[in-house]
């Protein structure tokens, strides 16, 4: 399934806007901006191409990966808790995060294929830098 360029930008700026992330460049240092806008390409372009979902309210993406549906919701404190368990192990804090986002265990985002993790650790990135 195919989306417009246009359509998927502007399901991203939904998106970003229920889970209140900050999306204007302008405000941001030129570090930062730079941060975002290459996570939103690989959002939009996740959207564009059918992997990445946005849902009716905005407040869950769908990411379709190799292991089947996973749901991003807006995390809440027990997704840092869950980065805390695994201080100074990156890609652990990361699968932890992700996990608590999604509802999954840590260990499952190991099985998931690298284009489907590099789509869920740029919907982490872009949450974590707002």
């Amino acid at each position: 399934m195919k989306i417009e360029k246009e359509v998927a930008q502007n399901e991203f700026e939904r998106w970003a806007s229920a889970w209140r992330i900050e999306i204007d460049e302008s405000e941001l240092n030129e570090e930062d901006a730079q941060s975002l806008s290459e996570q939103r390409s690989k959002i939009v372009k996740a959207i564009e191409r059918g992997y990445l979902t946005v849902s009716e309210d905005g407040t869950e993406l769908v990411l379709n990966t190799n292991k089947g549906d996973v749901t991003f919701k807006e995390p809440t404190g027990a997704a840092y808790l869950a980065m805390d368990q695994h201080k100074n192990k990156n890609m652990a804090s990361s699968f932890g995060f992700m996990g608590a986002m999604t509802g999954t265990p840590a260990k499952y985002w190991s099985s998931v294929r690298g284009a489907d993790l590099k789509i869920a650790q740029a919907v982490t990135a872009i949450f974590l830098a707002s």
